[in-house]
């Protein structure tokens, strides 16, 4: 099973992403989609909040490629809901994780 989701994490973090979200830009560094979470954190510090979430996707990989998972199969993936108060002129922002990758980026409100 962990070859699995190793495999389907490779295969997500490789695939473009479903949204253009627009970047951000934590310590003078810009922020965007496919960053993994350690360097977000590094870069923007540690969120406000955070929530896990788990998420059904559907392996689309090439055959021989999926590290025993079928394409087309369904996998659960683990990820986390990031949130960041308005703060110093700053706008809200949520940022979204699946398997350690940033996927989606809202931002909110004063």
């Amino acid at each position: 099973m962990a070859a699995a989701l190793a495999a389907v994490s490779a295969g997500l973090a490789g695939a473009p992403p479903l949204r253009a979200d627009p970047p951000i830009r934590c310590a003078e560094r810009i922020v965007d989609l496919g960053m993994p979470d350690f360097e977000v954190r590094r870069l923007c510090g540690p969120p406000d909040g955070i929530s896990p979430f788990s998420v059904q996707r559907f392996v689309a990989l090439e055959p021989g490629r999926g590290g025993g998972v079928a394409a087309g199969s369904a996998v659960v993936v683990q990820g986390e809901r990031w949130d960041y108060a308005a703060r110093n002129g700053r706008l809200s922002r949520t940022l979204l994780f699946e398997a350690g990758r940033l996927v989606r980026i809202d931002v909110g409100g004063f």
